[in-house]
């Protein structure tokens, strides 16, 4: 058995090389130097090769999952598209199953209140979902909901949330059919990193009606939010249905986004305060929830982590606190579960936004791997995510994200020294694309969206440990790593397996290395 650590770059993807691109303008000369002398190759971490529709962006979700569970896994968004396209479906259409229809029938008692992302994104919500539901509601004679909306900005362009008000609108007119209470931007209404403070401005919104602005309609709430300065993911919480003040009792709660890490916080603190609200969600969002759940979890066996802990390998997960549900919930498979001999060890993220502290913890990270190798010398496998490319370049700064790939570079030295140095085989990848890609060369916007690029796939092993190597100084012809542009992340479960010399699950997807 050989020693591993998987070197997760979140959010650093393969772009063009100009000035769209904070990666390809930073200085890298560290991984410059390995891309360049050790065999590597480029994954697709979107669209069919994760489990998406065709064209659709990947996430750290969906990415850490992918290369946890090394094969393709059809994502909750297109079992969830599949269910609203062909809603009488007997066999998956949403109007037959009997949660949702649980939820049509407490919403013909009490008017419901429906709360998630506003945003055709893909990552956390799809608003198309959000409309179907409210056209089905409509159709069935329910009371007519309350609508509790946060604003993206983030898996959209700043300020675009007006285009996706102006639709809702739209179809709330249409419908006559539907009462918008506020929107609040999802830094505050989805932080999953225990900021509090952030949560109560959608909290307060929702329980009692206040709000840090008021204004007349969806639309008017974004024009006032934009003459601030505030892009949507910043929106402060605005409250629009004059007269609110809160959700009674008994009435139900839908909450729409089908990614769980972000929605933990508002839901632990509407569960606290409405006992006697019936909570519906359209995943499970966590196993000690006992919520109504539309779409239920698919079992996954043998993912990597899994197998690591079957070999009686003690294996490390460290990341920064945001990251930590990827590479833990996520990269096990989507499950709550820390399996034998598997250590977590966290770096708190700063407090200020990212755009402001490029740096964030990348160099702590490398401090907390070296700290714990101390302490467990028989460490076998690691999993490490350095997160600067991807969550500073949702702000949109250039410069910062700029600043944020020079870090990880810097870091990613230190981290494959120490680690070489202690007999590890080094596998760099990513989870998806975003520095890569920060200004749309069409209109010259600013993106905080990540990319459709393919990302990179290196095996620094500079040791030669591995016995795939032909020469000292190699290239992806000389190990032979399969070049397919179609190859995606769930093939590195199987490669890391092999280089470490542990069988391969037979449903794995065939490894990189011919």
């Amino acid at each position: 058995m050989h020693k591993l650590a998987l070197i997760i770059l979140d959010g650093f993807g393969i772009g063009k090389p100009n000035n769209t691109n904070a990666i390809y303008i930073a200085r890298t000369p560290f991984f410059d130097k390995i891309w360049k002398e050790y065999p590597h190759t480029t994954l697709q971490a979107s669209g069919l090769a994760v489990g998406l529709p065709k064209g659709q962006i990947g996430g750290s979700e969906v990415g850490h999952l992918t290369i946890g569970a090394g094969r393709v896994l059809y994502q909750d968004l297109v079992r969830i598209n599949l269910s609203f396209k062909e809603p009488g479906n007997q066999k998956y259409g949403i109007k037959n199953k009997k949660n949702f229809q649980k939820f049509i029938s407490s919403s013909k008692i009490k008017p419901a209140h429906l709360l998630g992302m506003l945003s055709p994104g893909g990552i956390h919500s799809d608003q198309k979902h959000l409309f179907e539901i409210l056209k089905i509601m409509h159709e069935a004679g329910c009371k007519e909901p309350y609508l509790h909306i946060i604003s993206d900005g983030r898996d959209t362009f700043p300020t675009s949330g007006k285009k996706y008000a102006k639709e809702l609108v739209d179809l709330i007119e249409k419908l006559h059919f539907g009462k918008i209470v506020g929107v609040t931007g999802r830094f505050y209404g989805m932080d999953r990193d225990h900021n509090w403070d952030r949560t109560d401005q959608l909290f307060e919104l929702m329980t009692e009606g206040k709000a840090h602005k008021n204004a007349d309609n969806l639309i008017a709430a974004f024009e006032k939010n934009y003459e601030d300065e505030l892009t949507d993911e910043l929106q402060v919480s605005t409250k629009i249905l004059l007269g609110y003040n809160g959700i009674k009792e008994n009435e139900p709660i839908l909450f729409w986004n089908f990614r769980s890490d972000r929605m933990k916080q508002i839901i632990t603190k509407l569960g606290g305060t409405l006992p006697k609200s019936q909570f519906f969600t359209m995943t499970q969002y966590d196993k000690t929830y006992n919520y109504p759940v539309f779409f239920e979890k698919q079992k996954l066996s043998n993912t990597l982590a899994e197998v690591i802990s079957k070999n009686g390998i003690k294996q490390l997960k460290t990341a920064e606190t945001d990251k930590i549900p990827h590479v833990t919930y996520f990269f096990n498979g989507g499950v709550e579960v820390i399996f034998p001999q598997e250590l977590h060890a966290f770096v708190e993220s700063t407090k200020v936004t990212y755009d402001k502290s490029p740096k964030m913890r990348a160099h702590t990270i490398v401090d907390t791997v070296e700290k714990q190798y101390a302490e467990n010398e028989d460490l076998g496998f690691a999993v490490i995510n350095f997160c600067n490319a991807d969550l500073v370049s949702h702000f949109g700064v250039f410069k910062s994200s700029v600043i944020a790939v020079e870090t990880v570079d810097q870091e990613l030295k230190r981290m494959c020294d120490f680690l070489t140095e202690k007999g590890f085989i080094c596998v760099i990848t990513a989870d998806h694309g975003n520095a890569d890609e920060m200004i749309d060369e069409a209109t010259g916007q600013i993106r905080t969206a990540h990319s459709m690029n393919p990302i990179p796939f290196i095996i620094y092993d500079p040791n030669h440990i591995s016995s795939f190597h032909r020469h000292p100084v190699l290239d992806a012809e000389s190990i032979l790593l399969d070049q397919k542009k179609e190859n995606g992340l769930s093939r590195v479960a199987a490669t890391v397996l092999k280089l470490m010399e542990i069988e391969i699950p037979s449903e794995y997807d065939e490894g990189l290395i011919k």
